[in-house]
């Protein structure tokens, strides 16, 4: 193979899976830089492998997938190869690696884990009472390394700030001084942000009277992007931020559903309001414009008739099976498919949907109820945190395991 000419070369090796890809990157040097200098592994789509749930009282995520023979298959089951038997939540997540509450970054594809030194700097006094969450970064056709940054949220409506002057400050501000990790150097450290564009208001005028979709964070084409009252875009390469502005019905009611994705086109948003009829909107952001904005990608809602379960598998990569009709059913987002206009949901908690956008169509994807969760789990049963897994194959993972 190495008197092959190395256009030839990167052509037979183009055409493997993203797991052949990732196994041949670690036979032979000249292999590894034909793969890199061609960007192969950017070329490759990461296969969806189920669903990763949290449910609120359960101390594991489970993962939703359908059956895989063995040398494929992806294990929900994390704290089966981590160093602590304590309950491991997952935080969050980008392209296969998982971020967990307890301080530790894990490829559940290739049952690896590296620890975040903790803990990080911290925000200013006058910060106090705003919630903070990290979010990983990581794109496997760059660099084998991750950056975890930690974003400051803005507290509800009505809650008390230490600094009654607090709600007077512009927001986002000018700049912003960010805890980031890189595993790279395998340490914190501060760095500043400067935004891009306009302030959406004061701190008083941005905050909700309702939480914003605060857990989820969505990588696209180089850019982190969070959502918690509007949509913060970050750039950890550039250091720099800008605000873009939610659609307008997107905070209407506490008991609405919000959840901000990847999917084939770029970054959605959908919501699914607690009232009248369960109406499911779906936005997807155009960036073409000097203020990137949310144009309505339907403004549709499954129809009201209740459904009949036509399918029993647990096939989230193909819409065979669908049914039309209405829906009354409580429902929960679960996710957006991240190659296909399909938006992941739940009936009651007890079954897994897909929702194929284009058709308004839903496939079920079997039973997602865990196994004697009634038997532990307190009244108040809810999915704390759910999103569709893309798994990582390579084994370049900066781990000290």
């Amino acid at each position: 193979m190495e008197l092959l000419p190395e256009d030839l070369l990167a052509d037979i090796l183009r055409r493997l899976s993203a797991h052949d890809l990732a196994a041949a990157r670690c036979v032979h040097s000249s292999w590894r830089a034909v793969i890199d200098s061609h960007r192969l592994m950017q070329l490759v789509q990461l296969p969806l492998a189920g669903i990763f749930i949290s449910f609120n009282d359960h101390a594991f995520s489970e993962l939703l997938a359908r059956p895989v023979p063995p040398s494929a298959k992806v294990s929900g089951k994390v704290h089966q190869y981590m160093p602590t038997t304590d309950p491991i939540p997952v935080a969050d997540h980008c392209n296969g690696l998982l971020l967990l509450s307890c301080a530790y970054v894990a490829n559940p594809a290739t049952r690896q884990w590296a620890t975040l030194r903790f803990p990080p700097p911290s925000f200013p006094i006058s910060w106090t009472g705003f919630p903070r969450y990290d979010y990983i970064v990581f794109d496997p056709a760059m660099s084998p390394h991750y950056e975890v940054v930690t974003i400051p949220h803005l507290p509800n409506k009505g809650a008390k700030m230490v600094d009654a002057r607090v709600d007077g400050w512009e927001w986002p501000p000018s700049s912003m001084m960010l805890p980031v990790f890189s595993s790279a150097t395998n340490r914190w450290e501060e760095r500043s942000f400067e935004r891009q564009g306009e302030a959406l208001g004061t701190v008083a005028e941005v905050r909700q009277p309702w939480p914003g979709d605060e857990q989820y964070g969505v990588y696209w084409r180089g850019h982190l992007y969070v959502h918690h009252n509007f949509i913060w875009r970050i750039s950890l390469p550039s250091a720099k931020y800008r605000a873009i502005k939610p659609p307008d019905g997107i905070y209407t009611s506490d008991g609405q559903e919000r959840r901000l994705g990847r999917s084939e086109k770029g970054v959605y948003l959908a919501s699914i309001a607690s009232s009248p009829g369960r109406r499911l909107r779906v936005w997807i952001l155009d960036e073409s414009y000097a203020h990137p904005k949310f144009p309505d990608y339907s403004g549709q809602a499954p129809p009201e008739d209740r459904f009949e379960w036509d399918s029993d598998n647990d096939d989230v990569l193909d819409m065979k099976d669908t049914t039309e009709g209405r829906y009354r059913e409580g429902i929960t987002i679960l996710g957006f498919h991240p190659h296909k206009e399909v938006l992941f949901l739940s009936e009651s908690m007890r079954r897994g949907l897909a929702y194929h956008l284009n058709a308004s169509k839903l496939q079920d994807l079997g039973n997602m109820y865990p196994t004697r969760y009634d038997d532990f789990a307190d009244p108040h049963r809810l999915i704390s945190l759910a999103f569709p897994y893309t798994p990582c194959w390579t084994v370049e993972f900066p781990s000290n395991n």
